[in-house]
């Protein structure tokens, strides 16, 4: 999770420094671009 932030420029860091109710809305956002890209590839090899 840390690595795709840092992708986005977001050092590990800021991150772990925040408060757990912080910590929680990063992995919800991580948990949602990984729902999103599942269904990107799953769209794209025709799974149904």
């Amino acid at each position: 999770m840390l690595c795709h932030f840092l992708n986005r420029g977001i050092r590990p860091e800021q991150i772990i420094n925040q408060p757990y109710s912080e910590k929680l809305f990063y992995k919800a956002a991580y948990e949602l671009f990984c729902e999103e890209e599942y269904e990107k590839y799953r769209a794209l090899s025709g799974g149904g």
